[in-house]
């Protein structure tokens, strides 16, 4: 009996917050400061940069491609253009 006292004394003892500056400290320590954040999102920023570089050159390799297509249809095209 008593070690079941105990046990929910204790229990209260971790759910009871005497002191309000201690739930105030809480959250400040969960959060990373604005300095980390925002060199963060400057990696971010780099990274969605360096993608949006890549997708714009292959673009434009994607259209030369298109383009020599049409100039130097394969053999299938050219022999659909001379049934025509």
């Amino acid at each position: 009996m008593e070690k079941a006292l105990e046990s929910v004394e204790s229990n209260e003892d971790c759910l009871q917050i005497d002191d309000p500056n201690k739930m105030d400290n809480s959250h400040l320590e969960i959060e990373p400061p604005k300095d980390v954040i925002l060199q963060e999102l400057e990696d971010k920023k780099r990274e969605l940069s360096t993608i949006e570089e890549a997708v714009q050159r292959l673009e434009e390799e994607l259209l030369l491609i298109q383009e020599e297509s049409i100039k130097h249809p394969s053999q299938g095209k050219r022999e659909k253009l001379l049934e025509k």
